[in-house]
């Protein structure tokens, strides 16, 4: 599987939109601070183009309900 990062910076505020996908698969897009006020935007308007997301974030409120939602702290490292 192929997967392509895009880092995104508005107004000083970061994000990253990563494009998963290969031959003959779907192509999912993951939107990383999706909770944020970018995030929502971008999350929304993928979805609105038919795109399937993956919303990643600190919690879920106030993202569009047609994502598929991951709560949690990207940053946070487990011992595995």
């Amino acid at each position: 599987m192929r997967v392509f990062t895009w880092k995104i910076v508005v107004n000083g505020k970061e994000g990253v939109v990563m494009r998963m996908g290969g031959k003959n698969r779907k192509v999912r897009y993951c939107v990383t601070g999706a909770d944020g006020y970018l995030g929502k935007g971008i999350v929304k308007t993928l979805l609105d183009n038919g795109v399937e997301v993956i919303a990643a974030g600190f919690n879920s409120k106030g993202v569009d309900e047609r994502a598929e939602i991951v709560e949690g702290d990207i940053f946070e490292l487990h011992d595995p």
